[in-house]
């Protein structure tokens, strides 16, 4: 559960928002990317629960990485 509080210049607290509950969404799995003639097709596990995915790519592993979509809704992109 999470709550919020706010603090003012004085370090006077508020009472706490309202609780909510999140639960993470599990990281994808079995990504693999198939060369295409001008591009590549990503495919993935679904993940249970996911309403759409956030696709990034970076010139190296450790990145940066730059979105490319964010509102793929199937596990392909």
């Amino acid at each position: 559960y999470y709550v919020i509080t706010a603090l003012n210049s004085a370090g006077v607290e508020s009472a706490f928002s309202s609780e909510i509950s999140a639960t993470p969404v599990a990281i994808p799995t079995g990504l693999t990317a198939t060369p295409l003639d001008q591009s590549v097709l990503l495919s993935w596990d679904a993940v249970t629960g996911a309403t759409r995915y956030v696709i990034q790519r970076a010139t190296s592993a450790t990145g940066p990485f730059t979105t490319i979509s964010s509102s793929t809704t199937t596990n392909s992109y």
